[in-house]
């Protein structure tokens, strides 16, 4: 694609730029094939943002906001919230600069997107690509059931099901023949699959998930795929995921005559248009926090709702699973939303690997990406608004809730949160690029983008992402879901309009305390032991009776006593 056809205007010199919560600044404003570069022309040193680069394909939408006769506003409303109005002096300006960025915010190829055409200024210390092999995390999953379990290459051509990775666990007693066949019977090709094993005393629980089943006939093949997940467990449940009130998918008469060892449960979980139109009145709300209307407006917003539904969500599935001792197949109607959601939710509740920071990058590798997550189709700003909505930050602030409530059981902070968050939308790297694996093998992203995973496991990067106060835990954690227990998410979502200073001010001063802590201690054990040696010496010189060392080491363990007090 030729970008110079798309670009009608380049430069526009003397832009006054307007954001919320922020002073308004004078500003050059530059256009290229991928970014909108904001400079600040005032000569004021105080002034931080000297330079802003904006990815196009972060714009969630532009329009003109005001036309006057000689000058007119452009507003930009970008996917992390943020929103910029742009007065320009000069109408053709305005025209040429609506339709330039019009035209580059829905460009659609993906070839033409950045990622192609990024020069990391970094070397990697790892391929980020070849960090999470699918064998390799499917071994992990299936470590001490292999009996039960193989690894499938049925869909390694993404003939079987095109939203599908190469590999696939499936049960050992069903052939890759009987595996089409249950392909056939789902909708988009998506049988039922483990995610993963929960293991309680010695028994192996399975968590799946699927697409809604094809209505009409019944599949011999996919109802061994559904004996093969529940195993010798005497019942399991399937959550049927759906959306709209007179839609819960397959008929309940159906579940209970063709799986009647499955009991089914329906749960009704936001679209992906209630959380586009959610999303869409919070941005309104958070660029506005000081408004009187503030709390109206955010309550009406309901993604707070919506948050709190699909934790909800995940705490049933991780009960069923730990209490019960119940497989938990999870059912959607193209099992590529609110399906993923939940599997991964409950993988945080359940797994404490998924609680550090490389198993909870596995698990985003694993579940979103080789899982089929659209992200391309659901970030983007030219396709169809039915098919557009924000499910991955829904998943995001859903972690950051369970994060807040259990905060020394997570090896990361919220920081790898928002990072997420802000390259799912748009970004310099090809991880998040595509709806599936064979878009992306089809467009060869691991041969010509920069993996995230590259960048994240810098260890200047990396050291930023952990927290200082993990203490793993290696049991089940259970977060509230009551409403007073649900908060908004401010370093994400007001980030752009109140000064997060106070706050990253003081995680440093607790950092350090736990780090001068942990200092003192190893110093104190050091004392501790030139102590015992001394005493050791004085006694083989007889400097020293017994009983003197003995009250010496009993004062000692008082003291140590004391400080765990």
């Amino acid at each position: 694609m030729e970008f110079a056809e798309l670009i009608k205007i380049s430069r526009i010199d003397n832009v006054r730029l307007r954001r919320p919560g922020k002073p308004s600044m004078d500003v050059t404003v530059a256009i290229t094939g991928h970014h909108l570069i904001l400079s600040n022309t005032e000569d004021n040193k105080d002034i931080a943002d000297r330079e802003i680069w904006l990815l196009h394909r972060g714009i969630q939408s532009v329009g003109k906001e005001t036309d006057a006769a000689r000058s007119g506003t452009i507003g930009l409303r970008y996917k992390d919230l943020r929103v910029f109005l742009l007065d320009i002096i000069g109408p053709e300006s305005v025209n040429a600069l609506l339709s330039t960025l019009t035209s580059l915010s829905c460009v659609d190829e993906v070839s033409s997107s950045y990622p192609f055409f990024y020069n990391p200024g970094f070397k990697a210390l790892e391929d980020g690509w070849c960090l999470f092999r699918p064998e390799e995390e499917y071994a992990k999953i299936l470590q001490r059931c292999e009996c039960m379990w193989r690894v499938s290459r049925v869909n390694a051509e993404f003939t079987v099901c095109p939203s599908y990775g190469k590999l696939n666990i499936v049960p050992n007693n069903l052939t890759d023949a009987q595996i089409v066949q249950c392909a056939k019977h789902r909708v988009g090709g998506r049988f039922p699959v483990p995610v993963y094993i929960h293991s309680v005393d010695t028994s192996f629980i399975t968590l799946a998930r699927g697409s809604f089943t094809v209505a009409g006939w019944r599949n011999v093949d996919d109802e061994r795929l559904m004996a093969g997940i529940r195993g010798n467990h005497r019942k399991g449940f399937i959550i049927c995921v759906f959306h709209d009130k007179g839609k819960t998918g397959p008929s309940k008469t159906e579940y209970d005559s063709i799986y009647p060892q499955w009991k089914r449960v329906n749960m009704k979980l936001p679209s992906v248009s209630d959380l586009r139109e959610s999303i869409s009145s919070l941005t309104v709300a958070c660029n506005d926090p000081n408004s009187e209307r503030w709390l109206s407006r955010l309550s009406s917003a309901r993604w707070l709702s919506h948050v709190k539904e699909v934790l909800n969500g995940a705490c049933l599935v991780a009960q069923l699973m730990e209490k019960e001792h119940a497989p938990v197949l999870i059912l959607e109607q193209e099992s590529v939303d609110m399906s993923l959601v939940l599997t991964s939710l409950a993988q945080v509740i359940l797994n404490p690997d998924s609680r550090t920071l490389h198993g909870f990058e596995a698990l985003i590798e694993r579940e979103w990406i080789q899982g089929g997550h659209p992200f391309w189709t659901r970030h983007s700003m030219s396709s169809s608004d039915k098919e557009t909505g924000p499910v991955f930050l829904l998943f995001l602030d859903a972690v950051f809730q369970i994060f807040t409530q259990y905060i020394r059981s997570f090896e990361f902070t919220e920081k790898i949160l928002v990072l997420l968050a802000d390259h799912s939308f748009s970004s310099s790297f090809g991880t998040f690029l595509c709806d599936t694996e064979k878009d992306r093998n089809n467009h060869s992203v691991r041969e010509h983008t920069v993996s995230l995973w590259s960048y994240l496991n810098q260890v200047e990067i990396l050291s930023v992402q952990l927290n200082s106060l993990y203490a793993p835990n290696n049991s089940v954690i259970w977060p509230s879901v009551a409403p007073m227990s649900i908060t908004l998410w401010t370093s994400y979502y007001l980030r752009w309009v109140q000064d997060q200073k106070n706050q990253n001010y003081e995680r440093r001063k607790i950092s350090e305390i736990i780090e001068r802590n942990k200092t003192a201690k190893i110093q104190a054990l050091k004392l501790r032991k030139e102590l015992q040696d001394l005493q050791e010496e004085a006694l083989s010189l007889g400097l020293l009776t017994s009983e003197e060392a003995e009250s010496i080491r009993k004062e000692s363990d008082a003291l140590i006593e004391q400080e765990k007090v």
